[in-house]
């Protein structure tokens, strides 16, 4: 038995958006403690982590826990075809997992489940020196800012602010929240901190800001980007762990 029921379809729309653009396929293990999946992009540039408890859910209802693999391209076309506020119900059925919307009239597909080679991926273990907590919409305002100018986006923390900053040939461009600005939540700096970013990696991230209000951004000098965002207040999330780009 398993059946999965959220009174809306935007946050697993939104969250499934976001990783598809990272990664071809998934396993997500579900339980009844909720959702939880987490994989490596094939380039090993991005760590994805989703966790969705047992409160984003209306009903859940899981007799043990399961494995489910399935193709995200695929997944990610059913979603879309759904409005955000569809009602959505999961369930499995004799090999498929089964999605139904409904909005006006009801909706179902049926999509193969796919044997996935589970690859044993660590949960990175890393302390962080430089902390933010911003509204997600200020984060995808910045980004897009500084795609008009470079492909590489520089994050650079200190303890008045956190900034965005682009450059290449073009110009530059930089889009700063200091701190006291509404949009900028909390900052924490114990060692001001600035790395450089792929920019298409920081575009396809940023999608998950459909999903939360609230992000947070912690960074050390030239280290990996960790960006958690907050769905549903806190009773879902989405992490993401990005290399640096190393400037020459």
């Amino acid at each position: 038995m398993l059946r999965l029921v959220m009174p809306e379809a935007k946050t697993l729309r939104y969250s499934i958006e976001a990783i598809s653009n990272l990664i071809d396929e998934g396993s997500f293990k579900i339980s009844e403690n909720g959702i939880y999946m987490r994989a490596m992009d094939p380039s090993r540039i991005a760590y994805i982590e989703l966790q969705l408890s047992r409160d984003s859910f209306e009903t859940i209802e899981v007799d043990e826990e399961v494995s489910v693999g399935l193709n995200l391209g695929e997944l990610k076309k059913r979603f879309s075809a759904a409005k955000p506020s569809d009602y959505v119900e999961i369930s499995m059925d004799k090999g498929f997992f089964v999605i139904r919307f409904k909005g006006k009239g009801t909706t179902t597909f049926k999509l193969p489940i796919i044997e996935i080679e589970e690859e044993d991926v660590p949960v990175p273990n890393l302390t962080f020196r430089a902390n933010a907590k911003l509204r997600s919409s200020a984060l995808k305002e910045g980004v897009k800012k500084v795609g008009i100018v470079s492909d590489t986006i520089k994050f650079i923390l200190t303890r008045e602010g956190v900034s965005m900053v682009g450059e290449s040939d073009l110009g530059e461009v930089e889009f700063l929240l200091e701190r006291g600005d509404e949009d900028l939540i909390s900052l924490e700096v114990e060692e001001e901190a600035k790395a450089s970013y792929t920019l298409s990696y920081i575009e396809d991230v940023v999608k998950a800001t459909a999903a939360s209000e609230v992000v947070s951004i912690s960074l050390n000098t030239d280290h990996p980007l960790r960006m958690e965002f907050f769905i549903s207040g806190d009773a879902g999330r989405m992490i993401f762990l990005l290399a640096p780009r190393i400037e020459q």
